[in-house]
């Protein structure tokens, strides 16, 4: 949750562009965590 909460307060400082590629690399990392745990 608490990567969540950052890559919100990247977003905002980002382009709504930018926010597609963001998404997708938060996908990776969360299918990275998820299979380390």
């Amino acid at each position: 949750m608490c990567l969540y909460i950052f890559l919100k307060q990247v977003i905002k400082q980002y382009n709504i562009k930018e926010i597609v590629e963001i998404s997708f690399v938060f996908r990776m990392l969360n299918f990275i965590i998820s299979n380390e745990v």
